[in-house]
């Protein structure tokens, strides 16, 4: 955090803008609801969501001009690196080609959004007005149901689909965003069931 408001006071010493990454991590621990919009207020559980929070308000204070975007969970198809983390895709592309068990929360709400789209839309983000934003997909399902309904629509079987029904039980966890703001400026992200559809058919698995 201290690095990113670093970076936002010399962006505004030079007149520039200032582009960083935050999180939806800041919306865990809030009331469970909708897709969450910028402009709640929001005290997050994690000490990630805690530290973006603070980052987005210490750059936004040094530098008016920063555009800070709320990153869902990314996904691509592929790893490129073996020291690369593992993504949400391309381990259930594994396990699906392997015919393996797969388990997800079914109290867990979060948008899942193909990294590519991410990149494709950077663009347009250095035209926004300074602020925050919400960036990526939105989604209308737990992780579990998103996962159902992927394998439904693209033709395979559900048999190997699990329930984890202990993460969350206490409190589900809604990390959703609404788009409303980030649209209202020309981006704009697939729906994260649709965009899986397109990528798990694009695929051809046997």
């Amino acid at each position: 955090m201290v690095g990113t408001e670093n970076l936002a006071r010399v962006c505004a010493e030079f007149g520039t803008k200032l582009i960083f990454c935050s999180s939806d991590q800041i919306y865990f621990g809030s009331d469970f609801g909708e897709g969450h919009r910028e402009k709640e207020s929001s005290e997050p559980a994690g000490e990630y969501g805690r530290q973006k929070l603070e980052a987005e308000n210490r750059s936004l204070a040094a530098c008016p001009d920063s555009v800070g975007l709320r990153l869902c969970w990314m996904y691509d198809t592929v790893r490129l690196s073996e020291k690369e983390h593992g993504n949400f895709m391309e381990s259930f592309l594994k396990a699906l080609r392997e015919k393996q068990e797969l388990t997800y929360p079914v109290h867990d709400y979060r948008g899942i959004t193909d990294v590519n789209l991410v990149v494709q839309n950077l663009e347009k983000a250095f035209t926004l007005p300074g602020g925050i934003y919400n960036f990526g997909s939105e989604n209308s399902y737990s992780t579990y149901e998103t996962v159902f309904r992927l394998l439904e629509a693209c033709g395979y079987s559900t048999q190997l689909l699990n329930k984890n029904e202990a993460a969350f039980a206490d409190k589900p966890r809604n990390i959703r965003v609404c788009m409303e703001k980030a649209e209202s400026f020309g981006i704009q992200f697939p729906q994260t069931l649709e965009q899986m559809i397109s990528v798990l058919k694009a695929e051809h698995i046997e």
